[in-house]
């Protein structure tokens, strides 16, 4: 059956007509300004007319000179290189141009090198630049705002934090400022301070430790306004304070162990020299409890880490805790096991990954573990008795057989 000639021509002419109109409507239809984005998520905007390119990546020493001379041959009306109100260079510089032709040659040279570093230059606006000029000018404190006032130290926020949500935080209390820390470069290090009029508000202010701020638990410490000055007024230095605080309570955590590891074989040839029963030699390790407990502290502990997940860990192991103390800052725990060869057992888990963390296990006295945890030294732990087999004993020899004699005819 052939197709209708007649009704193929009338289809024809309506995707005509609708194609006219089409094109009609789209007469009236301004474009839409096109926005960029670049690798990092921030904004590149078309010419606003006033010819001002950005460029990244600058080396933290270059100057204005360095600037003129990468763009050699491009007519410059204005530069202004970026700065955090520390004063410190972001690496970041805006570049103001003649005109059209020379914002376009200026963008030609997009990850050409200035040294031993390439640059990036986008489309930038004096809008743009203005934020950062903002920026840069903004008033930075070196200081406390009461010097008398008690102060707590917050560690763990998110980068995103402002001082809205620092207030929120201690929301109900007495607050006399807050400043947020910014790190070498400017940025947020994830580090605040608060002050409070007197040490009740600063007691309830501390009260709130582990509490969140978004999705991110909040560790409070009690300071005082010099830590403050000195965060501050030194960013770097305070960074580097801390990295040495870090280092020495590791060095004290590596001798303390050490000397833990020495007791403990201290502990153990005091046992293998009264091991000696006659002329038996029994075993270094005993078979029965040792006089202080079979406990071990267990560091580095991933805080949302449930104690079901510890015990699977040692598990792993093939062992199984009988007891688990986790301390209140959740990256501590203390363990209890059963016997010595269950705490010898869990110990070749030391350095073990639980979750993305490695975990550190050292041996710990029951006296220790009672101490830090906080229960009663009453608290039942089997004594160490020693058993020995009895030796063998002394069987007297039989009597000699009976002499056979002849006899007598």
């Amino acid at each position: 059956m052939s197709a209708d000639p007649s009704a193929s021509n009338d289809v024809h002419k309506e995707l005509e007509d609708m194609k006219r109109k089409l094109d009609d409507l789209m007469k009236h239809v301004q474009p839409a300004k096109r926005r960029r984005v670049d690798s990092e998520g921030k904004s590149e905007f078309e010419n606003d007319g006033n010819n001002v390119v950005r460029v990244r990546g600058l080396p933290w020493e270059a100057t204005e000179d360095d600037l003129r001379e990468f763009f050699k041959g491009i007519q410059i009306v204005d530069i202004f290189i970026a700065t955090t109100p520390t004063g410190r260079a972001t690496g970041d510089a805006f570049v103001q141009l003649q005109d059209d032709v020379d914002n376009e040659n200026a963008l030609k040279r997009n990850n050409q090198h200035m040294g031993h570093r390439y640059l990036e230059i986008f489309q930038s606006t004096v809008a743009e630049r203005t934020k950062f000029q903002t920026r840069a000018k903004a008033a930075v404190r070196t200081g406390p705002i009461d010097p008398n006032s008690y102060v707590v130290r917050m560690r763990g926020l998110p980068y995103q934090a402002t001082d809205d949500d620092l207030r929120g935080f201690f929301e109900g209390l007495e607050l006399v400022g807050v400043h947020v820390v910014p790190d070498h470069l400017g940025r947020p290090s994830g580090e605040a301070f608060a002050e409070f009029p007197n040490e009740d508000v600063q007691r309830l202010a501390l009260e709130r430790h582990m509490q969140r701020i978004h999705n991110r638990y909040i560790e409070l410490f009690r300071s005082n306004s010099s830590e403050l000055t000195n965060y501050l007024t030194h960013p770097a230095s305070s960074r580097e304070y801390r990295e040495r605080d870090r280092d020495r309570e590791y060095r004290d955590y590596r001798e303390r162990d050490y000397r833990r590891e020495r007791d403990y074989h201290d502990r153990e040839r005091d046992h293998r020299r009264s091991s000696y029963r006659d002329d038996y030699r029994y075993s270094s390790y005993p078979s029965g409890p040792e006089p202080d407990g079979f406990c071990l502290r267990m560091q580095g502990i991933p805080f949302s880490a449930t104690e079901q997940e510890i015990t699977r860990f040692f598990q792993d192991g093939s062992v199984t805790p009988i007891r688990i103390h986790r301390r209140a800052n959740g990256g501590e725990a203390y363990i209890e096991f059963a016997n010595a060869n269950e705490v010898r057992q869990a110990m070749t888990l030391h350095k073990a990954h639980l979750g993305r963390r490695y975990i550190d296990l050292f041996r710990v006295s029951y006296g220790e573990m009672c101490d830090v945890v906080g229960i009663p030294p009453a608290y039942p732990t089997p004594a160490y008795t020693p058993t020995y087999p009895a030796p063998p004993q002394y069987a007297p020899p039989p009597p000699p057989p009976p002499v056979w004699t002849a006899p007598p005819p």
